[in-house]
């Protein structure tokens, strides 16, 4: 049985933050900024098993774009210093070590199933 932790968060850059920075720690990737010129590498950052961008169906035909060409066109269009780049919701889900990763995989795309739901 999966437990969910939940987490509503705005990336400002008021605040001194970056999308790219944030994109690149909660998926453990790397993401060149190139609003900022700076590499966020984070792959060596374990507890991440998974990650996706989840969109609906219907925007997944029109969206092939990689996870650092989107992050920093959010930060290339945002020109405010006040502006708010990104509102993260992180939906965790805590399995535990019992469940083999063949069904948290499954669990996680029913998950995404229920937040990106199909439009017509």
């Amino acid at each position: 049985m999966a437990i969910f932790y939940y987490r509503a968060n705005v990336i400002a850059r008021s605040a001194g933050q970056s999308a790219c920075a944030c994109a690149a720690y909660f998926a453990a990737a790397r993401i060149e900024c190139q609003r900022l010129r700076v590499t966020y590498d984070y792959t060596d950052r374990t507890g991440v098993d998974y990650s996706e961008i989840i969109v609906p169906v219907i925007a997944d035909r029109q969206l092939h774009i990689s996870r650092s060409q989107l992050w920093n066109t959010i930060e290339a269009i945002e020109k405010r210093p006040d502006s708010q780049l990104a509102r993260s919701r992180w939906r965790k889900p805590a399995f535990g070590t019992a469940s083999p990763s063949e069904n948290r995989l499954f669990l996680l795309y029913r998950l995404k199933l229920t937040i990106a739901p199909k439009s017509n």
